[in-house]
């Protein structure tokens, strides 16, 4: 019988994760100059979902519980996220001073309405992202 429940609640976890509908994706990320992106997160938005990737050393994989299992088939648009912290020397935290977020990238790939970039996971791919500098 603990046997038969085990197997029940494994095939609901599966069901409810969609186990087996996944396609993987795998991407390179770098600038237009052909520099790799060292970090960022690339977001991918269905109709109903979003899902992401961290850019790791230029290279991302999406997925539903974790980077690189894979997302559900379908019509994605994306946004991507690439940013670093500059830091004025002189900032006093105590004045609630603290380092400025700037965008490394265009300021259309932030939202998936802009970036132009969408993607069909049909089948198993490679997407590779060439991003424009910030302006």
């Amino acid at each position: 019988m603990q046997r038969l429940l085990y197997t029940l609640a494994l095939f609901s976890l599966c069901v409810a994760a969609g186990c087996g509908n996944a396609v993987v994706i795998k991407g390179t990320a770098k600038m237009a100059d052909g520099t790799a992106i060292e970090s960022g997160t690339v977001y991918f938005h269905s109709e109903t979902e979003m899902y992401y990737a961290a850019i790791t050393n230029g290279t991302f994989s999406p997925g539903r519980l974790k980077d690189g299992d894979g997302i559900p088939p379908g019509a994605y648009r994306l946004a991507v996220g690439v940013t670093k912290e500059v830091v004025d020397p002189n900032a006093d935290p105590e004045k609630g001073e603290y380092p400025e977020s700037v965008s490394l990238i265009h300021s259309k790939y932030g939202n998936s309405e802009t970036s132009g970039l969408t993607l069909d996971t049909s089948q198993s791919t490679t997407l590779n992202l060439v991003l424009e500098p910030a302006e």
